[in-house]
C-alpha cells in the first residue's frame, strides 16, 4: 500500500507507471489483434511495446523498493541501521508502523469521536470474551490431560487457543489505532477551537472534513469521549494484564516480552489521550466524583505494574547476558534490538503518566493532595500513592532524560505552595463543591506533598537523577570538545549525532530547572503556625518537626552544593537557574566560589 500509495492519498511513480502502462499494453494488444484479423503480418505496435516497457519498470521499482524496505526493517523483525551508513537520515519505521499511521490519519478524518468510542468499546469486549474463552479452553485440555493417561493434548485444541491468542493481539493493535486517531482528532480540535475568532469559516471547513463532527454540539463532548475510551482501554486491560500473571499465560521469555511490550503501548497510548483532557474542567469533575470508572488511581496502578514488569525484565536480560556472553551472532543483535525497545516503551508509559498526573493536578490542590497520598474514595484503596510512584519511575529510569525531566515537572506541580498558606483554605472551599474532601476531614492524615516527598527520601533522589543526568551531559561535552582535533572522517561521523547532543543539553536544561525549581520551593522558609487558621494548624499538626533547618540539613546530606554547582556550570546562560542556585548556596552558607551568570538578561536592540 505504501509502494503505491503515499501517506497523503498521493500516488507514487511505480503507480503512475502501471497505470499508465496497461492501457497502452490493452491499445497496442488490441491492434495487434485486428492486424492479425486482416491476415496481414503481425507487427508489434507502439503502444504495445511502450505499455511492456512501462509495466516492466514499475514492477522492476516495486521489487526494488520492496527489497530494501525489507533492508531497513530487518525483514519485519525490527530496525537494523548498518555501520556504513553513518550520517544518514533513515525512516526508521517498519512497515507494520507506517500502516498503523496511515489507518490512523484515515479513521481520524473520516470517523465520528462517538464512532470509534463504540469501536474501542466493541474491541475491548471481545478480547475479553477471547480470554474467557482461552481460559476455559485451557481449562477443557487440562482436565482432559489429568484424566487421560497419553500427556498430550489435542492438537486441534492447542490450535484453537493459538487462534485466540492471534486474533488477540489483532485487536490489540486496532486498540491503539483508535486512540491514536482519538488523539489526533482532540488536537486537532484544540487548534481549530484555538482559532476560532480569526479564523471561523476554516474552523467550520476542517470541522466538516475531519470525521462529520457536528459543530454545534457541547464544545466538552469530545474531551468526555476520549477520556470515557482511554478508562474503558485502561480497565479493560488492566483485569486482562493481572490474569494473564496469574494464569501464566505465557511460558517462553519470548511471548512475555512480546506480552510486555504490547501492553505498554496500549497503556501509553491510552495515557497520553488522557493527558490532553487532563486540562478541561468537566473532565476534572468527573475524575472526582466517579473514581471507580474514571479516577486518577487507575492510572497509578498501572504506572506502578508497568515499572514492576520493567524491573523484573531488566532482571531476566542480566540473566540472558550472563549466560550468552559470547552470542555475537543475528539472533543476539535482535534480543538486544528487542531489550532496548521494550525499555523505551515502558519508559515511555512513565513519562506520559507522569506528564498526566501534573497536568490535572495543575491549578486543583485537592486533585493534587488526591495525587500526593493515594485515593481514599470510591470501593478501592490505593496501594500506593502518586509521590511514591513517580519517585520510583524516576529513580528506576534515572538515564533517561525525558523521564526525568516530567517528572520532577509532576513533583514540582504536586508539590509547590503545599505548605499550609491561604491557597490550601480556597482549595479546600473548591474541593467541597466538588464533592470530593467535603468539609477538609478527608486529606489523609494532614500531611502535605512536601513533608510526604521528605519523608520518602525524596531530597536524595532529586538530587541523583539530576547528578545522572548532568554527568552524561559533561561527558558528552568532553567528547564532543575532543572531536576538534579529529580528523575529516571522524567529524563526519560525530556531525551525524551533534543534533541528538543539542536535544540532550536542551533537555537537561529542563531537568535543572524543574529539579532546582523543586527544591527551591522545599528549601525556602515555612510560615509560622500563628498564622495559620485553628483547623489549618490541627491538619498540619504532625508536620511541625519539619521545620526549613531541618530540611536543609537533609538537603546537605544528599549533596545539594555539587548538584547547584554543577547544574549552573553546564547552564550558566539559563537566568532563573542561575538565580534560584545561587540564593540557595548563600541560604545554605556555602563557602566556596559561586558560578557566575555567563548569558544576556536582556537581549540587545537593533
Amino acid at each position: 500500500m505504501g509502494i503505491l500509495v503515499t501517506r497523503d492519498g498521493s500516488i507514487t511513480l511505480p503507480c503512475a507507471l502501471l497505470l499508465m502502462g496497461i492501457p497502452l499494453w490493452a491499445i497496442g494488444k488490441h491492434h495487434t489483434s485486428s492486424a492479425s484479423a486482416s491476415a496481414s503480418a503481425p507487427t508489434t505496435t507502439f503502444h504495445y511495446t511502450l505499455g511492456v516497457g512501462m509495466i516492466f519498470l514499475s514492477l522492476a521499482l516495486i521489487v526494488f523498493e520492496s527489497t530494501i524496505a525489507s533492508k531497513w526493517t530487518g525483514m519485519g523483525d525490527g530496525v537494523y541501521v548498518d555501520d556504513k551508513h553513518n550520517g544518514r537520515k533513515v525512516d526508521t519505521r517498519t512497515r507494520e508502523e507506517m500502516d498503523d499511521d496511515e489507518e490512523t490519519e484515515l479513521i481520524a478524518r473520516h470517523l465520528d469521536s462517538s464512532k470509534i468510542l463504540e469501536s474501542i468499546q466493541m474491541t475491548c469486549s471481545e478480547i475479553s470474551q477471547n480470554r474467557l474463552k482461552k481460559k476455559s479452553s485451557h481449562r477443557m485440555n487440562l482436565r482432559k490431560t489429568i484424566k487421560s493417561s497419553n500427556t498430550s493434548i489435542d492438537k486441534k485444541k492447542a490450535d484453537d487457543g493459538t487462534e485466540i491468542q492471534m486474533v488477540s493481539m489483532k485487536q490489540r493493535r486496532n486498540v491503539v489505532v483508535y486512540l491514536n486517531a482519538l488523539a489526533m482528532k482532540l488536537s486537532r480540535h484544540r487548534q481549530s477551537h484555538h482559532h476560532n475568532h480569526n479564523h471561523n469559516h476554516n474552523r467550520n471547513r476542517t470541522t466538516q472534513n475531519d470525521g462529520n463532527d457536528n459543530v454545534n454540539v457541547n464544545p466538552d463532548e469530545i474531551y468526555l469521549i476520549c477520556q470515557e475510551a482511554a478508562f474503558k482501554t485502561l480497565i479493560a486491560f488492566q483485569s486482562i494484564d493481572i490474569d494473564t500473571d496469574i494464569d501464566g499465560d505465557a511460558n517462553t521469555d519470548d511471548s512475555i516480552s512480546s506480552k510486555n511490550m504490547n501492553m505498554d503501548a496500549i497503556y501509553s497510548a491510552a495515557i497520553a489521550l488522557l493527558a490532553l483532557t487532563a486540562k478541561n474542567p468537566s473532565v476534572q469533575h468527573r475524575s472526582i466524583s466517579n473514581p471507580d470508572v474514571y479516577g486518577i488511581q487507575i492510572v497509578i496502578d498501572i504506572m506502578v505494574h508497568s515499572l514492576k514488569r520493567a524491573k523484573a525484565d531488566a532482571n531476566s536480560n542480566s540473566n540472558d547476558n550472563s549466560n550468552n556472553n559470547n552470542n555475537k551472532n543475528r539472533s543476539g543483535e535482535k534480543k538486544n534490538y528487542e531489550r532496548v525497545e521494550k525499555e523505551s516503551i515502558a519508559a515511555e508509559l512513565q513519562r506520559k503518566a507522569c506528564l498526566y498526573l501534573g497536568a490535572i493536578s495543575d491549578g486543583n490542590s485537592a486533585m493534587a493532595h488526591a495525587i500526593g497520598v493515594g485515593s481514599e474514595s470510591g470501593s478501592k484503596k490505593s496501594s500506593m500513592g502518586g509521590l511514591e510512584a513517580i519517585l520510583q519511575s524516576m529513580l528506576w529510569f534515572r538515564y533517561h532524560g525525558e523521564v526525568i525531566n516530567w517528572a520532577l515537572w509532576a513533583l514540582f506541580i504536586l508539590c509547590y505552595d503545599e505548605s499550609g498558606t491561604e491557597d490550601d483554605k480556597t482549595s479546600t472551599k473548591s474541593s467541597g463543591k466538588n464533592g470530593e474532601h467535603g468539609n477538609g476531614d478527608n486529606m489523609n492524615v494532614g500531611k502535605t506533598n512536601q513533608n510526604l516527598l521528605v519523608r520518602m527520601d525524596g531530597i536524595d533522589k532529586i538530587c541523583t537523577v539530576m547528578r545522572n543526568i548532568l554527568h552524561d551531559l559533561q561527558k558528552d561535552n568532553d567528547d564532543d570538545s575532543g572531536d576538534c582535533n579529529a580528523d575529516d572522517n571522524d567529524l563526519r561521523k560525530a556531525a551525524a549525532t551533534r543534533s541528538a547532543r543539542m536535544a540532550q543539553k536542551e533537555n537537561a536544561k529542563e531537568v535543572s530547572r524543574h529539579g532546582l525549581s523543586l527544591l527551591f520551593d522545599i528549601l525556602r522558609q515555612r510560615q509560622n503556625f500563628e498564622n495559620i487558621p485553628t483547623y489549618m494548624r490541627n491538619k498540619y499538626d504532625n508536620d511541625a518537626e519539619l521545620d526549613a533547618m531541618h530540611i536543609r540539613r537533609i538537603a546537605l546530606n544528599a549533596g545539594l552544593h555539587d548538584v547547584l554547582k554543577h547544574a549552573m556550570v553546564e547552564c550558566s546562560d539559563v537566568s532563573d537557574i542561575m538565580m534560584m542556585g545561587q540564593q540557595m548556596l548563600i541560604c545554605t552558607g556555602y563557602k566556596g566560589d559561586v558560578p557566575c551568570f555567563d548569558g544576556k538578561m536582556v537581549p540587545f536592540s537593533k
